[in-house]
């Protein structure tokens, strides 16, 4: 009987950290002109996206393993399957629609 308990435990321990949706999931993204994240500047090219547990978010450069900036996020479902980019007319990141997720970045 215990045994069961504990298989049944460790069974649903799994499922709901599989279900979590912000456990450190990357996405690749590409700017098509330069933007501002929290004042560093991201020129226009390819950047991995990678989300902490803990509603951070991390860019790294496409060619770089060093992050290149790091930012407070609030993730929501997406309700459409197109991913994107949303830059201000003053030239900062706003979200990134991932295409399951919309990033939002916390001003």
């Amino acid at each position: 009987m215990r045994k069961l308990f504990t298989t049944s435990l460790a069974i649903a321990l799994v499922a709901v950290l599989a279900a979590s949706p912000v456990l450190a999931k990357s996405h690749s993204f590409t700017l098509a002109k330069d933007a501002r994240l929290n004042g560093t500047e991201l020129a226009a090219g390819n950047y991995k996206l990678e989300l902490g547990d803990d509603g951070t978010a991390t860019i790294y450069n496409s060619h770089q393993k060093a992050p290149v900036a790091t930012a407070t996020v609030q993730v929501k479902p997406a309700k459409n399957s197109k991913a994107s980019v949303l830059i201000d007319g003053q030239g900062n990141l706003v979200e990134i629609r991932t295409g399951k997720e919309i990033v939002v970045f916390v001003r």
